[in-house]
């Protein structure tokens, strides 16, 4: 072996780790901010009738989303959410890099409010949500030691901001956007201070916590308010009675997705007129970014479910008249794209979507075939790319993350176009509660020359992918699948 691929090794299963370790360092009372802001909100029991009492409170659970990138919920992936057209890579979760998050992900939340359905539009909040209250993070204000303390001492318990009134940040998008800005700006100064309070207390070690708590705990109840007056404004814009529009609703079916068939399918609206043109020019099939809408949603399971099947219903509204298609694309099915639709103002169109089963059957990896792209024209969805600073070293594309919801023996195999690309399996394992490293992921080589491999999975709890090719990965695989063994 050269020294490049013990080193490529290295890198990978550090990656792989790193990617699964977010969550150990991260804001501890996300959950408790996002309740007290909630409770303040001057028209709460207007929005919980709007939106559903239920599904307004579960952004005590959606405010998490950002920590647990690439990973996924029982009905959706948390990138369904957390990577949208604007904003289409991760962004970082401390000052400056976090700041790239809040105009994006303002507007996108507003977007869902006005053309979504409640449910959906309550997860879009959530990292809208998460970012704001992150930036209250003391050691999120800038880049500093201790950044586990820092942001996890505290009684999270004594949140509380009862007697505050949110702020509305203004009453048209762009102002609501430039008082974003400058309540941020509010924020990220108020915990910077409580950090340099903090920060001697902090290296002196935790005899000092009882005297750390209190000033942790100011910035957990900034973070409270901000986030208030960013839901405050950002339901009263969003939800604001509006006249017209054009409405499209749908039926999606499926092959049932194996022991998870509660996940939903994504739904992208599509121009017409650049999807033809598209058709017609481009090399691989899959490549809808350029007639990609900013129109998107997720079809959530409806209706009597067929035998061995799924059926799925999604809705839009509020949506600009024009000549449109819908792509539907669900995991372990091939995507669809609809017949053409001409939404008219104050109509409402239907449409129903098949989705056939994929091959081989039962695949748990997300865009296997690496073709299907919406989000970004030069990466295939849910697919990353780590390149060596040598040019001439071959590049290694991951995919995102599989939940394994069973133990047993899976199938793990691959379809080359490139002979001398290497696949490689990852299997996670479930990780600690303490603040202990997550353990490393098991690994599976395919061999070379062979299509398939097994490996039982015990207490591993997903599953990525890597090929490692000098090619785009859509011309060094036709396939990757895991799939349990029948």
């Amino acid at each position: 072996m050269t020294r490049w691929r013990s080193l490529q090794r290295g890198m990978l299963a550090v990656g792989l780790l790193a990617a699964s370790a977010g969550p150990a360092l991260a804001w501890g009372p996300h959950s408790d901010i996002t309740r007290a802001a909630l409770s303040v909100l001057p028209d709460l029991e207007r929005w919980q009738r709007v939106l559903g009492k239920a599904r307004l409170a579960a952004l005590d659970s959606h405010c998490w989303m950002p920590d647990h990138a690439g990973e996924e919920k029982r009905e959706f992936y948390i990138d369904d959410y957390l990577l949208i057209r604007a904003r289409p890579r991760p962004v970082g979760h401390i000052w400056p890099g976090v700041g790239e998050a809040f105009e994006p992900h303002f507007r996108r939340s507003l977007q869902a409010l006005r053309t979504e359905t409640p449910e959906n539009a309550c997860r879009q909040l959530g990292p809208l949500v998460h970012y704001v209250e992150d930036l209250g993070a003391p050691p999120h204000t800038s880049r500093m030691p201790h950044h586990r303390e820092l942001e996890n001492w505290l009684p999270a318990r004594q949140i509380n901001i009862k007697a505050y009134q949110p702020r509305l940040l203004g009453r048209t998008d762009e102002e609501a956007l430039a008082g974003l800005r400058k309540r941020l700006e509010e924020l990220r100064q108020f915990s910077a201070k409580r950090a340099e309070r903090a920060m001697p207390l902090v290296k002196a070690g935790e005899s000092k916590r009882p005297e750390v708590e209190p000033i942790i705990l100011e910035s957990a109840n900034e973070s409270a308010r901000a986030t208030a007056d960013v839901l405050h404004t950002v339901l009263t814009l969003g939800l604001a009675s509006r006249q017209g529009g054009a409405e499209v609703e749908g039926i999606v079916t499926a092959p049932a997705l194996w022991k998870n068939d509660q996940k939903g399918a994504r739904i992208v609206l599509l121009d017409l007129e650049r999807y033809d043109a598209l058709k017609k020019a481009q090399r691989h099939e899959g490549r809808f970014h350029a007639a990609a809408t900013s129109f998107t949603t997720l079809a959530d399971t409806a209706g009597p479910q067929p035998k061995g099947g799924w059926r799925g219903e999604f809705r839009l509204h509020n949506l600009p008249p024009g000549r449109y298609r819908v792509l539907a694309c669900r995991t372990g099915a091939n995507w669809a794209v609809s017949a053409p639709l001409e939404l008219k103002e104050g109509k409402t169109c239907t449409t129903q979507i098949g989705l056939e089963p994929m091959e081989p059957p039962r695949n748990l990896l997300q865009n296997p075939a690496a073709q299907m792209r919406y989000l970004l024209a030069e990466q295939p969805d849910r697919w990353t790319c780590t390149k060596p600073k040598n040019p001439k070293q071959a590049g290694v594309w991951r995919s995102s993350r599989s939940r394994l919801s069973e133990r047993g023996t899976y199938v793990c195999g691959a379809r080359l176009q490139d002979a001398s690309a290497r696949v490689t399996f990852w299997f996670a394992k479930r990780d600690p509660k303490g603040p202990e490293k997550p353990p490393a992921p098991d690994r599976l080589d395919l061999p070379t020359g062979q299509a398939e491999t097994t490996f039982d999975v015990k207490e591993h709890v997903a599953v990525y992918v890597t090929v490692t090719t000098d090619k785009p990965v859509e011309d060094a695989i036709e396939c990757v699948w895991v799939t349990p063994k029948s």
